[in-house]
């Protein structure tokens, strides 16, 4: 005959006890080890945030103020030229006028009296055609109360408008450092009241 196998005694409760907090020693080591998990993934999405924050906010911007640094540049050079053309049009009417004081009508005697007023006519005349040309480019020669009021820049933009145009998530930032000295006190507050009444 085979012999039979020999079964295991069943454990004592010493032995239980031991198995029971063994495996308690156990579950506690994976909760710390989950809770260490837990921090790094914690500290690793604050991380990520940081890091997605920190490129975009960069592009943003280098792309706003690239393309201010240009448009600047297009109307620092159309400023520019228009004061080079605003130059050069003072150049000729200052010369017309020049031209048509200088006109000496005492001079002018019964023998050169139409020579003299056909060559002051033309004088006019030409200084009248520099007048038109200066007209034609400036509209302030026209209308000079109106154009004096515009303002070479725009007024600058109110606290109200520019927060308006700031992204929900900025605006959050901003509520909440303008906010929390306030609730602090509050929160202050309620403790020494807590403590005053549990007296």
């Amino acid at each position: 005959m085979s012999a039979q196998p020999r079964s295991e005694p069943a454990p004592t409760l010493e032995e239980i006890n031991a198995q029971v907090t063994a495996t308690h020693k156990e579950l506690a080591e994976l909760q710390r080890l989950k809770e260490e998990l837990d921090r790094k993934r914690a500290a690793l999405e604050e991380l990520k945030r940081k890091r997605t924050d920190f490129q975009l906010g960069r592009q943003e911007v280098i792309q706003r103020i690239t393309r201010a640094l240009e448009l600047l540049d297009q109307a620092k050079i159309k400023a520019e030229r228009e004061a080079e053309e605003i130059s050069q049009s003072m150049y000729s009417l200052r010369e017309a006028l020049e031209r048509v004081q200088s006109i000496n009508e005492s001079t002018w005697t019964a023998d050169n009296l139409h020579v003299e007023l056909a060559r002051a006519l033309a004088i006019i005349e030409q200084a009248r055609l520099e007048w038109g040309a200066a007209r034609r480019k400036f509209p302030l020669l026209d209308n000079p109360e109106e154009a004096l009021n515009k303002s070479t820049f725009p007024m600058a933009t109110s606290p109200i408008q520019i927060l308006l145009k700031q992204p929900f998530k900025h605006l959050w930032k901003i509520g909440l450092a303008l906010t929390w000295p306030l609730i602090l006190t509050f929160l202050l507050m309620a403790f020494v009241l807590i403590l005053f009444l549990r007296r």
